[in-house]
């Protein structure tokens, strides 16, 4: 943001300062990245996926746009989500977009696994 004025010449000589007015240059957010906790996500457990953004972009990001898989996820508009409990539908690839009024961010990927039960049920031996 700066503030410009213009002036004017001509053989006759410089004409009159123009009034200084304010330049906005508006530009979309930049690079993002999205990560995940726990780096290794055990079902049944919780995770949080954050979209980090290198740079806002002019004016600031407003919303982000997320995506499993190749679904969107409409009711998800903030930088953080948070699975309460995760099942292998969460064992997917991630992504988030950054959006301003000037456009939006490339997409941040992340893929997650979910592991299932940690060691494997033994079973009694059966009595005969």
């Amino acid at each position: 943001m700066a503030n410009y004025s213009c002036q004017g010449r001509s053989r006759a000589g410089w004409g009159p300062r123009s009034d200084q007015q304010r330049l906005l240059v508006q530009y979309p957010p930049q690079r993002t990245i999205l990560l995940h906790k726990p780096a290794v996500v055990q079902k049944g457990q919780p995770v949080t996926l954050t979209c980090e953004v290198d740079d806002p972009g002019y004016p600031p990001v407003n919303k982000y746009l997320w995506m499993r898989g190749s679904h969107v996820i409409t009711d998800i508009r903030t930088h953080q989500w948070r699975i309460w409990s995760a099942s292998l539908e969460e064992d997917a690839r991630f992504s988030c977009v950054a959006l301003n009024a000037a456009g939006s961010s490339d997409e941040g990927t992340a893929l997650v696994d979910v592991l299932g039960e940690r060691w494997p049920r033994l079973m009694a031996p059966s009595r005969q």
